[in-house]
């Protein structure tokens, strides 16, 4: 129980407090991209002095500085490059910290300084007015295509084709090919990796008979049997998942509506339509607030509430809380609720699994469910003998921390902030327990029973983010411009749907809500369309941002738009019309002049 505590310690609030970062023995030595054209520039190996023979640039930013280290047996000064990152403050501490750590690890050859502002919000700001000073920067993937910033980062892909250190095989294929990629063009590098699994009692199931839910009918079903029963003094919640407005309740409406509207690809979406950016809602959108209705019926006393425990991950308070205390039987989450189970009632008996799936899906041109076949859902679902085919979606909420290098950055400094950021993207010998699984080689099953993890459970914890992550079918969030106020919209029309529902309003209509909500998708997307400042549509930008290709034609060949129409007649009629007027007129004149 010691070592329980120890732990629960040391992977307490994700990035709350930065910890020490393990060495890297196994770290190999940055090579310089053959693509950089820098061929003046050896190799080097720790503490040897890689400008020695090299002419410094003008535009590569050194100071020298005395050292003590040794350089070959010698103590000397040298050059060092300084490469500047900048971060929010919430993710600071604990990437300032892996800095000094990738400092001494050069031994002093590179010197990386981490700035912070306040949020998200400052962070795109200062990305969009920056004039060179800053080399990287660390954010999270779904807010590059929040802020339209993908065109003021540099394409990564010569630079990981060249690199001998980023081990860009190991990394689960969602963050390799869609999570930190737009345009079909990797943008960054991830630190750190988010997926939802379901979690569950194991023992009370097999308690009360039950199998693990593998669809949300079934997860329903199971809430309803165990809610209110009683099991070793403690009364049961059937599930426990927060739901409070203004909160992260999109997450969750996410999660289940994908498992009926994505199918056939993470390129193909999930909330709209990459051919016509139609909403996928209809029935899909009122059969998910059909089950949320049913979990928050069967659901915690408390899920409308804030929870004001500091102790608690902030995001999944509800959902964790219940669970550690022993009386929740199900929850959907991140990683938290696996993570800080030691030294709690349910270490040892916290079951993992992905999140369930459905046996219907919506078929996008007859715009309503229809059940799961073989032809439909069998190339990323699977058959079970109980409820036939089923399909799966794997959800990437949020999608991690990741960098991204500026274009502006001369060649040297490109390669060291590349460098940089791959010694922070390759996971240490010993486990980092604030990390979440975003390679293979993280699933290391020694180091986390070593930590004092469950074997059998982290087995079931591995083999749930490897599939969900694997899987050629995982959602990722809507990442456009208008996606933040579509989410807020989203959020903010279930959860009061929900609380009024909770309350007992018999005046709640699922079909009205849907119909509510598809209507103001339709009028966010038609309205920034029809902004003339906005010159490229809005379906280019969810295009790129799925990395979405149509089988009819180009992208550019799918859209049909008014402003479209327009823009071609501004830059392709009138040019012509005014050519063949001066010409007339050219004509004209000298015909009176000379005849």
């Amino acid at each position: 129980m010691e070592t329980a505590v120890k732990i629960a310690g040391a992977i307490a609030e994700k990035f709350g407090s930065a910890k020490p970062f393990p060495s890297f023995p196994n770290f190999t030595e940055p090579v310089l991209s053959p693509a950089l054209k820098l061929e003046n520039i050896p190799t080097y190996a720790p503490f040897e002095n890689p400008f020695e023979n090299v002419s410094k640039s003008s535009d590569v930013k050194t100071s020298v500085v005395p050292t003590n280290r040794p350089v070959n047996g010698t103590a000397r000064d040298f050059p060092v490059v300084d490469i500047k990152i900048l971060t929010i403050k919430r993710v600071y501490e604990y990437f300032s910290k892996l800095a000094e750590e990738y400092g001494e690890y050069t031994g002093g050859r590179v010197n990386v300084t981490i700035e912070e502002v306040e949020n998200l919000n400052d962070l795109a700001d200062e990305i969009k007015s920056s004039s060179g000073e800053i080399d990287g920067y660390i954010l999270n993937p779904t807010s590059v295509g929040y802020f339209n910033i993908t065109d003021y980062f540099l394409t990564l892909d010569d630079l990981i084709s060249n690199s001998t250190t980023i081990n860009w095989g190991d990394i689960f294929y969602a963050y390799r090919e869609y999570v930190n990629v737009f345009g079909s063009e990797t943008l960054l590098v991830p630190f750190d990796g988010d997926v939802m699994s379901m979690y569950y009692r194991s023992d009370i199931l097999k308690y009360f008979n039950l199998t693990v839910p593998r669809t949300w009918e079934e997860y329903n079903n199971v809430a309803k049997s165990v809610h209110g029963q009683e099991y070793n003094g403690k009364t049961l919640i059937g599930s426990c998942v927060g739901r409070k407005m203004g909160w992260i309740g999109y997450f969750w409406s996410n999660l289940i509506l994908s498992s009926m509207t994505q199918y056939q690809g993470t390129s193909t979406g999930f909330l709209f339509n990459p051919l016509n950016m139609e909403p996928l809602t209809g029935e899909a959108l009122e059969k998910t607030i059909e089950y949320l209705e049913g979990q928050v019926k069967y659901g915690s006393p408390d899920e409308f509430d804030f929870c004001d425990d500091d102790s608690q991950t902030p995001n999944t308070c509800v959902n964790l809380k219940w669970m550690q205390e022993g009386s929740c039987v199900l929850t959907y989450d991140l990683d938290h609720t696996f993570k800080h189970q030691n030294g709690t009632v349910v270490e040892g008996v916290l079951g993992v699994a992905p999140t369930p799936g459905s046996t219907e899906v919506y078929d996008r041109e007859l715009k309503k469910l229809v059940a799961c076949t073989e032809e439909i859902c069998g190339k990323y679902g699977y058959y079970d003998n109980d409820n036939g085919w089923i399909n799966l979606a794997p959800y990437a909420a949020f999608g991690g921390w990741s960098g991204a290098l500026s274009k502006n950055n001369s060649a040297l400094e490109t390669q060291e902030t590349f460098n940089f950021f791959s010694y922070l993207s390759n996971p240490p010998e010993s486990l980092d327990a604030e990390l979440d699984p975003f390679r293979r080689s993280m699933l290391d099953l020694n180091a986390y029973v070593e930590l004092g993890f469950p074997s059998d459970e982290t087995q079931q914890y591995f083999s749930t983010v490897s599939t969900s992550l694997e899987s050629e079918n995982t959602v990722i969030d809507i990442r456009f411009l208008q996606s933040r106020e579509i989410i807020s919209l989203l959020d903010k029309e279930i959860a009061i749907y929900l609380e009024r529902f909770s309350n007992g309003d018999g005046s709640a209509n699922r079909t009205n809500l849907v119909d509510s909500i598809t209507n103001q998708f339709n009028e966010i997307i038609a309205s920034y369309d029809a902004d003339h400042i906005n010159d490229v549509d809005i379906l280019i930008d969810y295009q790129d941002s799925l990395s979405f290709a149509s089988t009819s034609g180009s992208v550019e060949e799918t859209i049909d738009t008014s402003k479209s129409n327009e823009n071609r007649f501004i830059t392709v009629v009138i040019p012509i019309v005014f050519f063949l007027v001066v010409l007339f007129f050219s004509y004209y004149y000298l015909h009176n002049k000379y005849k």
